[in-house]
């Protein structure tokens, strides 16, 4: 009679204890879809792991923790559906980003012109820089923010910085233009920065902010702010403002870097949309 008795105690003590494994389990399963939905796709897949028996832990089969994880490693992801990999929180909505040359480092401009260096790979926020001011109290606007190996250069309105990611400005060029910079674009390959202030446009190494290069306006119409660069033919053309009624045709100015040349094209539109290189 004892031996029953103490066999029916083993039974409930069993059960009782699996109980708590599949409670254990739905918790765990239900914090990795919480973790998936915040953006951690790794910590989630690492939790559902948890809730699901292995050769070490023989906790019963919850049905939820496989749904938990295969949500976590999209198992059955077709590519049809574009599913969230992780979230990158901000103070702000996000404005604008940036890429670094492999992809792997990512610079976002905040509504407030904050600036956020995140690591794709593993999420950490690796720097954050706060809105500037210029002298007279007013934020700067963020032209670009260029991820660049271990850096991130600024452009804004008047300057332009180089950031370390421990947050030290390496260095600070001030625009030679009369105005504010208007539009930057960049070429790692080159490792240029092309600037325009106003009817004068320079091309920066990416690496010392010097000025390589000037393409100053030499028209009567104003430089717009559509700039191309053809990293092959290593030539900038910029395209220019056209006062309604003052000229029947466009304009175009192409820079060529190797040849230090300039060169003023005419088009047959007044009106320039877009500006491309032939491949």
């Amino acid at each position: 009679l004892f031996g029953i008795y103490n066999a029916y105690n083993t039974m409930l003590i069993r059960q009782n204890y699996e109980q708590k494994q599949i409670n254990q389990s739905k918790y765990l399963a239900n914090k990795s879809i919480e973790l998936l939905e915040e953006g951690d796709r790794k910590a989630a897949a690492l939790v559902a792991l948890e809730a699901l028996p292995n050769e070490e832990d023989d906790r019963p089969y919850v049905a939820l923790a496989q749904y938990a994880l295969t949500e976590a490693v999209h198992a059955y992801d077709t590519g049809n559906i574009m599913k969230m990999d992780r979230v990158l929180k901000h103070d702000l909505p996000v404005s604008d980003f940036y890429y670094d040359k492999e992809g792997t480092i990512l610079a976002s401009v905040d509504q407030s012109d904050s600036i956020y260096v995140w690591d794709l790979e593993t999420g950490e926020k690796l720097l954050q820089v706060l809105p500037s001011l210029d002298e007279n109290g007013y934020v700067e606007n963020v032209i670009a923010a260029i991820p660049f190996e271990d850096r991130l250069i600024v452009v804004e309105d008047n300057s332009i910085r180089c950031i370390s990611h421990s947050g030290k400005e390496l260095w600070k060029k001030i625009p030679e233009g009369e105005l504010s910079l208007s539009e930057c674009q960049y070429n790692f390959e080159d490792e240029i920065l092309i600037c325009q202030s106003g009817d004068l446009v320079c091309i920066h190494d990416i690496r010392t902010g010097d000025v390589l290069h000037r393409i100053p306006n030499r028209l009567e119409h104003s430089f717009s702010m559509e700039i191309e660069y053809s990293e092959k033919d290593k030539k900038c053309a910029i395209s220019h403002n056209i006062i309604k009624d003052t000229a029947s045709e466009g304009y175009v100015t192409v820079y060529d870097l190797q040849k230090r040349q300039q060169k003023d094209y005419v088009t047959q539109a007044d009106y320039i949309q877009e500006v491309v290189f032939a491949p």
